[in-house]
């Protein structure tokens, strides 16, 4: 998984720096979707289900849609945090979609493309 999907094995192992840099280097690695292990998992999948919160921060803030992005399963980030006991990037990604919700509520829908660039 490495080698083609870099991004992944990075944001698994809590590796910031290199994700960084790997992002910086192609941004579309950022919300890049595998395609082995059942498919469709993005680095923020692989954050959230290894319990790296720096790396999940950072991939959200750089690819806000993959906050909700479902993988081949179904599964969002949220979902693979709580499955595994990683409260604190559970507790992150409810918080980004709870201010979500308010952001899309006062600008009547408009907002899912808005919000996206909010550190929590």
């Amino acid at each position: 998984m490495a080698r083609r999907f870099p991004a992944h094995a990075a944001a698994a192992a809590g590796e910031l720096r290199r994700l960084e840099a790997l992002v910086r280097e192609d941004p579309t690695r950022a919300a890049a979707k595998e395609d082995i292990y059942g498919g469709g998992a993005t680095p923020a999948h692989a954050a959230a289900t290894t319990g790296n919160l720096d790396c999940l921060r950072f991939l959200v803030r750089e690819a806000p849609a993959t906050a909700t992005a479902k993988d081949n399963a179904g599964d969002t980030p949220l979902d693979l945090a709580v499955e595994h006991g990683h409260s604190a990037c559970a507790d992150f990604l409810r918080r980004r979609a709870a201010v979500a919700q308010r952001v899309e509520e006062a600008q009547g829908g408009a907002a899912a493309k808005v919000l996206v660039r909010h550190p929590q």
